[in-house]
C-alpha cells in the first residue's frame, strides 16, 4: 500500500513538474505591450534621474593598444530629455588625469573612434526611449540565463532606423527585463554594432546595470587597410529618481 501510495505521488509530481517545464510562452506583442505600459506609466512620473556611469574604452589595432576610463555623475530627466555629465575621474592608458581634462580626452577619442559608436556613447541607455519605437517580430522562445527562467523574442523598428534588431530576454516570474542584444548598422558601414545591456529592476524601473559595444573600423595607412576593435563596457550604479506625486 505504502509503494503504491509514493508511485502515484511520484506520478503526480512528475506530472506537475512536466506541466511548468511545458509553459505555454506567452504571445510576444502582449508580452512587449504590458511591459511597456506598466514601465511607461511610471516613467512618466519621473522629474529627476541621478546615477554614477564609469565607461571603459578600448581601442585595439597593429598599432597598439589604447584605453580611457571616464567615471561621470549623470543628472537630468526624460522630459525633456537633457543630461549632465560632471567627470569624477579620468584615466587614459594607466595615467590619472584632472577631471577637467575630460573634454579633451574625450575629443581625442572620437579621432581614432566611428561616429555612430560615438552618438550611441552619447545616449542615456534607458530601454523605454529605444523600445517605444520597435514591434515585435516572431514568437517568444523558453530560454534560461543564469538559472534564471526566461522569455526571448526578437523586436524589430516599425520605421526607418539603423537598428536591425533588438533581442529581449524577460523574467518569466516577475516580468523584469533582464538583457538585451542589439545589432545595428549605421549609414555605409558594413560591419555591425553590437550592444549588449543587462538590467536592474530600481524602484519599479527596468535600467541598465552593463553595457557592451562592440565594432570595427577599417582605416587606410600607408597604403594598407588596416582593422581596428573598439569596445567599450559601461556600468552603472547609485541610481536616484525623483517621481512626481
Amino acid at each position: 500500500m505504502l509503494q503504491r501510495l509514493l508511485f502515484l505521488a511520484f506520478l503526480s509530481f512528475a506530472g506537475f513538474a512536466s506541466g511548468v517545464k511545458a509553459q505555454v510562452p506567452p504571445d510576444a506583442m502582449s508580452l512587449f505591450r504590458n511591459w511597456l505600459e506598466t514601465q511607461g506609466a511610471l516613467a512618466m512620473r519621473l522629474t529627476q534621474v541621478d546615477f554614477t556611469e564609469e565607461v571603459i574604452r578600448v581601442v585595439d589595432n597593429p598599432f597598439g593598444t589604447h584605453e580611457m576610463v571616464v567615471e561621470t555623475a549623470v543628472s537630468g530627466s526624460l522630459r525633456p530629455d537633457r543630461w549632465e555629465r560632471t567627470p569624477l575621474r579620468v584615466v587614459v592608458n594607466g595615467n590619472l588625469l584632472p577631471p577637467d581634462s575630460w573634454n579633451n580626452a574625450e575629443r581625442r577619442w572620437r579621432t581614432t573612434s566611428r561616429a555612430d559608436v560615438n552618438r550611441l556613447l552619447e545616449m542615456v541607455a534607458l530601454p523605454l526611449r529605444i523600445l517605444h519605437a520597435m514591434r515585435p517580430a516572431g514568437p517568444t522562445q523558453a530560454d534560461e540565463i543564469d538559472g534564471v527562467l526566461l522569455w526571448r523574442f526578437e523586436v524589430i523598428p516599425a520605421d526607418t532606423s539603423p537598428i536591425e534588431r533588438i533581442t529581449l530576454w524577460m523574467d518569466r516570474r516577475t516580468g523584469h527585463l533582464r538583457q538585451s542584444r542589439a545589432i545595428i548598422r549605421a549609414g555605409q558601414v558594413e560591419t555591425p554594432v553590437l550592444i549588449n545591456i543587462t538590467y536592474e529592476r530600481v524602484q519599479g524601473l527596468d535600467v541598465p546595470r552593463v553595457r557592451t559595444i562592440e565594432a570595427t573600423v577599417q582605416r587606410k595607412r600607408r597604403m594598407r587597410l588596416y582593422t581596428t576593435l573598439l569596445t567599450t563596457e559601461a556600468t552603472y550604479r547609485n541610481y536616484r529618481f525623483v517621481f512626481r506625486r
